[in-house]
């Protein structure tokens, strides 16, 4: 289940990109890769380099989307996804801790 979420992400937003390949990122280009299925990495190289003006920025190309904050979105989820799942899993197993320390009191 998790693999696919991460797999999801993936196709929407590509990781490790080389943004050095890119020069002079437009906004339309940013929006026709939005709308494209193909995705090569221009909308996070776009948002990375002036994140702060353009996480609220509106894409009218692309229907007036927030591109840079559903990629900020999509990125932050895709990176904490793993420590995620290592949180609920020791969470569980102190849960499960708990309860089995209390039968083996009782049965004691």
């Amino acid at each position: 289940m998790i693999k696919n979420e991460k797999q999801k992400i993936t196709e929407k937003i590509p990781q490790d990109v080389d943004c050095k390949k890119f020069t002079n990122i437009t906004e339309a280009d940013v929006a026709n890769e939005y709308l494209s299925s193909i995705k090569t990495g221009k909308i996070g190289c776009y948002c990375q380099t002036d994140m702060v003006n353009r996480i609220y920025q509106q894409f009218p190309q692309a229907n007036n989307e927030y591109i840079c904050l559903d990629w900020l979105t999509n990125d932050s989820l895709y990176k904490t996804l793993p420590f995620a799942i290592i949180a609920i899993i020791i969470f569980i197993n102190i849960i499960l801790q708990i309860m089995f320390k209390g039968k083996i009191k009782s049965i004691v």
